[in-house]
Formats: C-alpha cells, structure tokens, sequence
C-alpha cells in the first residue's frame, strides 16, 4: 500500500512514465524493479525481493476511475500478492482513493473503503483462505474532518469468525492493537 503514501502529503500530478522505462532498486535489504508495460491507460508491473530471501512481492499497478457526484474515485485494479519464505502467499486487495474539491475549495486526496490481507497458500503449500485481515478506511466527513481523517480499523477473521483482537488508529500517525481485554499497545508509529 506504499503507493498511498502520497494521501498525506499533498496533491502533486503523478510520474507517469514512457512505455518500455523502467525503474531499478537495489539497497542492502531488498532489490526493486518496476516497467512501464502500458502507457494509455498507464501500468506499471514490479516486483520485489528481499536480499535475504525472507519475502518476495509482485503486482500491476493501474486504476480504473468512478465519479460519485461528489469525488473521483480510483480503484485499483490489481491485487498485490506478498510469499515469505515459508511458502505462505497473501493477496491484499488496496483501499479507495479518492480527490475532493477538484473544483472548488482545497483540492485534497483521502482513502476510504476497505482493504484486505488474505492469506491464499499455507506454509504446507496448500490453497487456503481461512486467514483474513480487513481495514475499514474513513473518509473525512464534511463538518468534522477531524474526527476521520487518517483513520482505520482492522478486524482478523479466522475460518469467518472475528478473532478478540482489533487494529485502529490513524495510518498517518500511529496503529494500536487491542488484544482481548488488553491495554492497546502501539504496533507502528510514524518517524
């Protein structure tokens, strides 16, 4: 979901690059690689892999769009799929994002919907979907932006059953995670 990072900060006209350019990577942790496959409508194909083997990532980047009467929406079309290094494969399927005020007002981005983290191959090599994490994504309201901007909630599901553990907070800011009757605990927290 690192292409949503841009939400936060600002409206700028995304890089849209020429048919055939590519983009390469290559840290200490990890190597990245991404191609312009399609330029109308533009989509961008990536893969990931940690230098250590631990984990691999792959998808196709391209939106379709919707017009509500009050915002466009984007969509992404494609899931991302995530293998670790004991054959387990996840699928997460990316929240909406939408941009307000293209005509009047402060023009700004914002996610809502929901997004999803399935697991599909066990460790055993299996096909299974029995592990599901989904993040509810708010909008801002029209009066009290405050009270959802940035803000999420995630549930875990085992078999269709809703596990006693909850993930919420702001994306922008910091995720708590509230196991049980549990004191909440900070599981991430924005540098």
């Amino acid at each position: 979901m690192t292409q949503l990072t841009c939400v936060a900060e600002g409206f700028n006209k995304p890089f849209n690059p020429l048919l055939g350019e590519t983009y390469e990577l290559i840290t200490s942790e990890f190597r990245f690689i991404a191609e312009q496959v399609s330029h109308h409508p533009p989509v961008t194909a990536w893969h990931c892999e940690a230098k250590d083997k631990s984990y691999r990532a792959w998808s196709q980047f391209e939106t379709a769009t919707k017009f509500t009467g009050q915002f466009l929406c984007f969509y992404q079309k494609f899931p991302t799929f995530i293998e670790l290094e004991n054959g387990e494969v996840y699928q997460i399927l990316t929240p909406t994002l939408s941009a307000h005020n293209l005509v009047f007002g402060n023009p700004y981005l914002d996610i809502g919907d929901r997004a999803s983290v399935t697991r599909i191959v066990d460790s055993s090599g299996k096909k299974d979907s029995t592990l599901q994490f989904q993040v509810d994504f708010f909008r801002r309201g029209w009066f009290k932006q405050e009270d959802n901007i940035y803000r999420c909630e995630g549930k875990v599901k085992l078999n269709g059953v809703i596990q006693n553990l909850k993930v919420e907070g702001r994306w922008s800011r910091e995720l708590l995670i509230k196991e049980n009757d549990q004191e909440p605990r900070v599981i991430w927290k924005a540098n």
